[in-house]
């Protein structure tokens, strides 16, 4: 991901849905990353718990970048879900990003 410009910014972009394509306007503007990280695992908290799963999450304070938040939010979620789905009982799931010269990092996963 590029920083964060100096406003945000509107984009169209076509996602393949079975045999159809839609087209949706991509809102980008500058977003909080461990906000974002953070609600999205109180989501998905509870999920982990039942599972006796920890969830750590790493994230570089004041760390930003210009992004759909909406779209990002749904594919954190789903990589999140998944995480919990997939990972065994009394694992680790960990979320980490950080700045990289200009693009962020975000490794991590499952155990």
């Amino acid at each position: 991901m590029r920083p964060p410009s100096a406003g945000g910014g509107q984009r169209r972009a076509r996602f393949c849905r079975g045999s159809d394509f839609q087209t949706i306007e991509l809102e980008r503007r500058p977003v909080a990353l461990a906000d974002l990280v953070d609600a999205t695992v109180r989501i998905v908290r509870v999920a982990a718990q039942e599972k006796f799963q920890r969830l750590e999450v790493a994230v570089d304070p004041g760390l930003t970048a210009s992004l759909d938040e909406r779209l990002i939010r749904q594919a954190l979620l789903n990589l999140l879900g998944n995480a919990v789905k997939f990972t065994p009982l009394h694992g680790l799931i960990r979320i980490d990003a950080s700045r990289a010269s200009d693009n962020v990092l975000a490794p991590g996963g499952g155990r």
